[in-house]
């Protein structure tokens, strides 16, 4: 088993997926206005039904958000106030502009989850296909959940396994 506990460690692997989705941002759409309209067509919790019940007006951290299409979905849909966190300033600027579009407020911002100190704990945190791709799984799950959550706060976490494809 590698251990990854060394920041430098960490670093070199997130430098690596960087620059592998810098290259080819996920669900990068043609236009900032036509990921707007998937936002418009595509209610997140119909797609994560665990979510029904959590999001209505709630709080939302999503860690990985790519260009936003949870957190801007929850925003849009559930007047969710979300916040995303994504290594990829490519990402994250198609993200501010899709929120723009949509006339709400989510707001992104280039960070690794490693090194983001939040200002305050999230009721939800999200993180859906991401922290797989990380060099410690495990410790990036540890640090959200003592570090990003609520006490009482829900965690929607996806890994890229036959039964993380099942929410």
């Amino acid at each position: 088993m590698t251990d990854f506990s060394n920041a430098d460690q960490r670093s070199a692997v997130s430098d690596r997926v960087l620059a592998f989705y810098r290259e080819l941002p996920f669900n990068y759409r043609d236009s900032a206005e036509a990921a707007s309209e998937n936002v418009r067509s595509h209610d997140p919790v119909r797609t994560y039904p665990p979510l029904r019940g959590l999001v209505k007006r709630s709080e939302v951290l999503e860690i990985g958000s790519g260009v936003g299409w949870c957190s801007n979905g929850l925003a849009y849909h559930h007047h969710s106030r979300a916040h995303g966190i994504d290594l990829n300033p490519v990402a994250v600027q198609r993200a501010t502009e899709v929120a723009k579009l949509l006339r709400i407020s989510s707001q992104f911002q280039v960070a690794d989850v490693f090194a983001f100190e939040p200002t305050h704990r999230y009721p939800l945190v999200v993180s859906l296909g991401v922290l797989h791709h990380t060099a410690d799984c495990h410790g990036a799950i540890q640090r959200i959940c003592e570090r990003f959550l609520t006490p009482n706060g829900n965690f929607l976490l996806g890994l890229y396994h036959s039964y993380g494809r099942t929410p």
